[in-house]
């Protein structure tokens, strides 16, 4: 399966993360996963993804909760390219990664 190196927060918990972990997270997005986590190294991390970004599409299709962002990324296998659109203070941004399928232990 798809490794990014993140881990994800439902945006219906925005509140609760913004509190806890003291990131602002955009008041656009109203659907879509917030990144709770960017693993150091990985290819979110790589990609320049950080945490409180907001992943909104996957390859042109909507990400409405955290289920549907793990459907959506599990149609693709190691070595493709998707493409993702993510707010960051409150603009959207896009960014182009090609996965893996494992966790490197440097």
């Amino acid at each position: 399966r798809p490794y990014l190196g993140i881990k994800i927060v439902d945006i219906a918990n925005k509140e609760a993360f913004e509190y806890q972990y003291k990131v602002e997270v955009s008041n656009k997005a109203k659907d879509g996963v917030i990144l709770g986590y960017v693993q150091e190294g990985e290819i979110a991390d790589k990609a320049g993804l950080k945490v409180g970004d907001v992943i909104t599409e996957i390859d042109g299709k909507k990400v409405k909760d955290p289920s549907h962002f793990i459907y959506e990324l599990f149609k693709h296998k190691k070595g493709d390219k998707i493409t993702m659109k993510y707010y960051r203070d409150n603009e959207i941004k896009e960014v182009t990664l090609t996965l893996t399928d494992t966790i490197k232990n440097d």
